[in-house]
């Protein structure tokens, strides 16, 4: 199910990556290592936190809710292993529960203006539309971009570098999201807003 994002209209100070894979496949597939570097080649800013626990997850948050209540506006990217349910965080074993991110990622997305993206490098990433609420008023973010299916890490790397590259270009988001979804491998990513996720849950 797609959902434009064509009312967007934000400017971005940076690009968070919040990366909770664990470290030797961090070290390995080196995803953050390879968006960072293309982020900062197109000419914008990166804050990465690289994360080993749920606790460190939840910090991560904390911290980029306070920058978006400092004043900046930012894409959230995840690198992380997901599913149906949630994130997961592999090295000790534990999962974050879509909806124990809601009240972080709605107090950044109000700070923002409404204008929070978030990019899921995860497996099952689409499903983070779960965090949204149908009964709150106050969104967790403006729009969400990933997958249903299993995402590689080859496959995540190569994707991201067309997304990036395309959105410092100006190109609009539900573009870039058609021209990739047209991907030789078959539909990839698709995009949801988070009030239009909540108008089909109510209606």
């Amino acid at each position: 199910m797609s959902e434009s994002l064509n009312t967007l209209e934000a400017e971005y100070d940076f690009v968070a990556i919040v990366d909770v894979l664990p470290t030797d496949e961090r070290q390995t597939d080196r995803i953050s290592d390879r968006l960072k570097q293309l982020i900062e080649g197109l000419g914008c800013f990166c804050e990465r936190a690289d994360c080993n626990t749920r606790r460190a997850v939840i910090a991560a948050l904390q911290h980029f809710r306070d920058r978006a209540r400092g004043g900046k506006k930012f894409c959230l990217h995840f690198v992380s292993h997901g599913s149906e349910t949630g994130l997961w965080v592999k090295a000790t074993d534990e999962s974050i529960p879509w909806r124990d991110l809601r009240s972080y990622l709605r107090a950044m997305n109000v700070a923002m203006d409404g204008e929070l993206v978030l990019n899921m490098s995860t497996c099952g990433g689409l499903h983070g539309i779960k965090v949204v609420d149908p009964a709150e008023k106050n969104l967790p973010f403006f729009g969400l971009i990933g997958v249903t299916r299993i995402l590689f890490p080859d496959e995540a790397i190569r994707l991201n570098e067309r997304f990036y590259s395309s959105l410092s270009a100006g190109r609009p988001i539900q573009q870039i999201i058609k021209d990739l979804s047209a991907d030789p491998g078959g539909e990839v990513l698709d995009c949801i807003t988070a009030d239009g996720y909540k108008r089909l849950s109510v209606e």
